[in-house]
């Protein structure tokens, strides 16, 4: 019987261990908090949580992340998105996806951005923030997220010239409305790509710091987009830690 409960503890050792994949500052607590363990919930009160690796939203599960909600990620580390996404912000509360670290032009401590693979036409980016993160920092494959009044902003392609901030791809028709995507650092570069997908593409501010730049290349529904080029809003070369 000792043997028993001995094997059967550390199974549940090893459970645990494995949902803590995102913690916040104290070091304290997964993000999973709720008794349905398909849904994931995000809280401001938790805020900030420390993404230190890739995590992985799988088909059948939700990420719910509250208004005000501050993720920042480790450089390299992505939110990959299978399942469901559901981040609504408000225009008094936005939620921030940024960079665990500190910013200058000397060391850029890029995160990996946010994916959606396959995932529930459900997901929605709403009043959201996502910054300091390497070129594609949306990717949309195969999936119809709606992505809507966000601040997409400070991204850096990770080659000299080109790159995208929101790239769609494989069949996707994803809502892509009134959001703001600018300041990002590369000669040529374009605010969203499509690549055998359809988006509708309504409405959107694309602002380049630097010449040549593209607001939308490839296919879909365009509508009352701007684009500005060679302008440069002010970044802050400080910590993004706020």
């Amino acid at each position: 019987m000792k043997s028993i409960k001995i094997v059967l503890s550390l199974f549940v050792v090893s459970c645990f261990i494995l949902l803590l994949i995102v913690t916040n500052c104290d070091n304290t607590t997964s993000s999973i908090n709720d008794t349905d363990t398909t849904i994931i919930n995000w809280t401001k009160e938790n805020s900030p949580y420390i993404i230190t690796e890739t995590v992985v939203i799988d088909s059948g599960i939700t990420l719910k992340v509250e208004p005000g909600t501050v993720a920042k990620f480790e450089p390299g580390a992505a939110l990959i998105i299978k399942g469901i996404l559901n981040a609504e912000g408000t225009i008094e509360d936005s939620i921030k996806f940024t960079s665990s670290g500190m910013f200058d032009q000397e060391n850029w401590k890029l995160w990996s951005g946010i994916q959606f693979e396959n995932c529930s036409n459900s997901s929605i980016l709403k009043y959201c923030i996502v910054e300091y993160g390497v070129d594609k920092c949306i990717t949309i494959k195969n999936s119809s997220p709606t992505i809507s009044h966000c601040k997409l902003r400070y991204i850096v392609p990770s080659a000299e010239t080109g790159g995208a901030i929101i790239i769609c791809t494989d069949s996707s028709t994803p809502l892509i409305e009134y959001n703001v995507i600018s300041e990002f650092y590369n000669y040529a570069a374009t605010g969203i790509y499509c690549i055998s997908s359809n988006p509708e593409i309504f409405h959107n501010d694309i602002i380049c710091c630097e010449t040549e730049c593209i607001a939308v290349i490839g296919g879909g529904f365009l509508d009352g987009n701007y684009l500005a080029i060679d302008v440069l809003i002010g970044i802050q070369e400080s910590t993004i830690n706020n």
